[in-house]
């Protein structure tokens, strides 16, 4: 075997390690959640709502710097229980940490940035108000879960599109294109002209004729 191809292969083993260590955090940290909450089915009730919720507002992607599952769901845990997490000292540089029950603690909101701090706590307002004036009687819960309307909300916009050849192709190339548009909002935030920069979780396919070239 050359030299080449046994790096290849520990690289490989290495990424498999990686991901598979997260997968079995994930599950230890779902378990540990479920053990924490006071009432399970009205824990997954909410959940279900808030990840709706979440989904339709366009803030629930954690690749993206928003807050993914398991973010949402500790939020969800911590509401309906308060709960004492340990606080890992290098949590603090983060902007929104939210550290995991379950050994190791780890902050699950490590790539929530400025803008989507900003844009999340909007919505959170937002979702109160709304919330507010069905506990009222003013409005029905579907208004809670409609969709804002992203296209007319600012000024400029930046369209990235991702394109290859086969399909199991182009899933593995969006996962990279996708995991590099955090690092470009950050560029972005650190211009003083931008004071925000709002990205959709939401993709689109391109046309056919697209497609077809």
């Amino acid at each position: 075997m050359t030299p080449c191809i046994a790096f290849k292969h520990v690289f490989h083993a290495l990424s498999l390690w990686v991901k598979n260590t997260f997968l079995v955090i994930g599950c230890r940290v779902t378990d540990e959640i479920l053990y924490l909450v006071p009432n399970k089915e009205n824990f997954r009730l909410t959940l279900r709502a808030i990840k709706l919720w979440a989904k339709r507002r366009g803030i629930y992607s954690n690749i993206l710097g928003f807050l993914g599952g398991v973010s949402w769901a500790m939020l969800v845990a911590r509401t309906c229980q308060l709960y004492p997490n340990a606080v890992n000292p290098s949590d603090r540089y983060h902007l929104m940490p939210i550290i995991t029950p379950a050994y190791p603690q780890q902050n699950s909101t490590y790539n929530v940035s400025t803008s989507t701090r900003t844009i999340m706590t909007e919505e959170f307002k937002h979702g109160l108000s709304v919330t507010d004036e069905i506990l009222q009687g003013k409005a029905e819960w579907p208004k809670l879960f409609e969709p804002p309307n992203f296209f007319q909300k600012y000024k400029h916009y930046i369209v990235l599109t991702a394109s290859a050849s086969t399909e199991e192709n182009h899933l593995e190339w969006i996962g990279l294109v996708e995991s590099k548009i955090r690092v470009l909002v950050g560029n972005l935030e650190r211009n003083e002209y931008i004071t925000l920069a709002h990205v959709n979780p939401q993709s689109f396919p391109g046309s056919k004729e697209n497609r077809s070239e």
